[in-house]
């Protein structure tokens, strides 16, 4: 909530690591950067702060933030999204701020840890399939899914978190066929975990190839090599 009399700029208050909005306890880093409390674990990651990880309490930047703090969550209700990616249902649903909290604590061992370009394989490609999986990257948690139906690949990864955040996240996403030079690569920006695939498939706000394309790409046992990368905007 603002002060009276007061204007400030939500941007003025966000974590340099993150992007999103600082609440105390604040720190800075020695090049005066400010950095949310979650965040300080990551310090020697970021590339302008890598080479002073030592941070400071800042609490001028603690007492602005509570002034010009913003609700960085929707009150938004949804399901746990490991239920997706296995066989075995999790009866877990809440507010959109806590799902983060759930699924660190009660799935780790589900959850795909990664950090820059990595590899995950689509197995036993077929013209009708799905996949999900959950990722671990940038202090985040992102969902990715894709699905093959009505010879169309489609592919999207969705942000879980504050929904107007989701769209400073762009993943990238690269097949090579196998013994040659040919590939193909295509970038998008990150959708919400609270928007519905099907309007995302129909929106094009995801990655789409022709069933027939992505076949050529196929190792012989109809797995799909491929390569992934979620940055940041």
């Amino acid at each position: 909530m603002e002060a009276p009399g007061t204007d400030f700029d939500e941007y003025e208050f966000e974590c340099t690591f993150c992007k999103d909005n600082i609440r105390p306890p604040a720190t800075v880093c020695e090049t005066g950067h400010a950095i949310c409390s979650r965040c300080g674990r990551f310090l020697e990651d970021h590339p302008t702060c890598a080479g002073s990880p030592h941070e400071a309490r800042c609490f001028a930047t603690d007492n602005f933030a509570r002034l010009g703090i913003h609700e960085p969550y929707p009150t938004v209700e949804c399901n746990c999204p490991v239920s997706l990616t296995s066989r075995s249902q999790c009866p877990w649903a809440g507010k959109l701020e806590e799902i983060k909290k759930h699924i660190i604590q009660n799935h780790d061992k589900r959850i795909a840890d990664k950090s820059g370009k990595f590899s995950m394989p689509f197995t036993n490609v077929t013209s009708q399939a799905s996949y999900s999986l959950v990722i671990s990257t940038l202090g985040e948690v992102f969902l990715r899914r894709a699905q093959i139906r009505d010879d169309n690949f489609y592919l999207v990864v969705m942000y879980i978190g504050p929904i107007k955040y989701a769209s400073r996240f762009k993943y990238s996403f690269t097949i090579n066929k196998k013994n040659s030079v040919e590939n193909i690569s295509i970038c998008q920006k990150t959708r919400s975990f609270t928007e519905n695939c099907e309007d995302i498939y129909r929106s094009r706000n995801c990655i789409k190839l022709h069933y027939d394309v992505v076949s050529d790409f196929l190792l012989d046992n109809n797995d799909l090599p491929n390569m992934m990368e979620i940055s940041r905007v």
